[in-house]
């Protein structure tokens, strides 16, 4: 059950307040910001530098000087329209600011504002979830980008956290062993002996054992994590099956 926005108790306050404009308009301001930076998180994938994601050419427009470019116009609107947003915010609490108490003709300036920014995000709602609609993802070109850059380090100074290694002998073992594969040419820290993994421990390298692999590359990490909230696996299906079951999908 929807409830209910508390009404002022004082009829002053509830010709002249506008406390509930501002609260939506800043809840709009924060939805434009949230498509705002998927929009840019998009545009960078669809670059030729990396090329993860495609949108149907309905979103898309040809440059004027290059004519195999596909340019992400409908995500580059998106985010430059959480900017007027932002002003209609602006715009409400400025006229808000200088009001004496009661009801002023100032006050009649809110509606543009409040059905502006409502009309700005639900249609760069509808726009996104039309562009997601549309995507496809090139597995081919993520897939081997996801074990570069030692984003599994982390991991690895976790396991020998559970070796009983405090982690901030932990966290120097860990960047010793990628500046190792960094001198030697090795993409990942897999890549690595169980020697070399021992030897950078010390003292400590009797504690590292050949499931240490078990906690290298990206679908171990992904396998590892499986607390409440994290961004893989079982608990990322049961955050999508938690939003569908809310959104009535």
């Amino acid at each position: 059950m929807r409830e209910s926005i508390p009404l002022p108790l004082n009829s002053i306050e509830h010709t002249a307040t506008r406390d509930n404009g501002c609260d939506f308009v800043y809840a709009c301001a924060m939805i434009a910001q949230h498509l705002s930076r998927w929009a840019e998180q998009w545009i960078i994938y669809m670059s030729t530098e990396f090329g993860f994601i495609k949108i149907a050419d309905r979103y898309t427009t040809s440059s004027s000087m290059m004519p195999q470019k596909r340019n992400p116009d409908m995500l580059e609107l998106i985010r430059g329209r959480c900017g007027n947003v932002y002003g209609d915010l602006f715009a409400l609490m400025t006229i808000l600011k200088g009001l004496p108490i009661g009801y002023n003709r100032d006050l009649q300036e809110d509606k543009r504002i409040v059905f502006r920014a409502y009309d700005t995000v639900s249609q760069c709602l509808t726009m996104a979830a039309a562009i997601v609609n549309s995507a496809s993802y090139d597995k081919e070109r993520i897939e081997p980008t996801l074990d570069k850059g030692f984003l599994d380090a982390t991991s690895l100074a976790e396991y020998l956290v559970t070796k009983g290694v405090p982690f901030r002998t932990a966290h120097h073992i860990v960047g010793t062993l990628v500046l190792k594969c960094e001198k030697e040419g090795k993409p990942s820290l897999a890549k690595l002996t169980l020697q070399d993994f021992q030897q950078a421990a010390g003292d400590q390298g009797g504690k590292i054992a050949n499931d240490v692999y078990d906690a290298l590359g990206a679908r171990n990490v992904v396998n590892r994590y499986q607390s409440a909230g994290a961004a893989g696996g079982k608990p990322f299906e049961e955050q999508l099956a938690a939003w569908k079951q809310r959104l009535g999908m």
